[in-house]
């Protein structure tokens, strides 16, 4: 199954959209030396690559850059997308989570990325 992928850049972060159902935010906010990138929507299939190339930007355009990743409005992540935050926290990412579901999926990540 192909999907369709529409993409709108605008001054506050991209859209990007499969489906109705299935939709991702990534916003970027600048601050000194940390970079927030707030994430809404569902983690899941080509939405983990595109949020692994926003990161992958600010690391190369701002070194050494702090990065925080808010996941409170991410409704699910798919294990593509829990594999991505593992390698983030591991290079020093900071995963927010909020709420339970996201907040044990956070914890799990944790755990993986401390045994190395």
């Amino acid at each position: 199954m192909a999907v369709q992928l529409h993409i709108q850049i605008n001054d506050v972060g991209i859209n990007l959209k499969a489906r109705q159902d299935e939709v991702l935010r990534i916003d970027s906010l600048n601050e000194n030396e940390l970079t927030t990138l707030r994430v809404e929507g569902k983690l899941i299939g080509p939405w983990v690559k595109e949020l692994e190339q926003c990161w992958q930007r600010v690391v190369a355009e701002r070194p050494p850059q702090r990065v925080r990743i808010n996941l409170s409005a991410v409704g699910f992540i798919d294990s593509q997308g829990k594999q991505l935050l593992c390698r983030m926290r591991k290079q020093g990412a900071v995963l927010v989570p909020s709420g339970c579901f996201m907040k044990s999926i956070v914890d799990e990540i944790e755990r993986e990325a401390s045994k190395e």
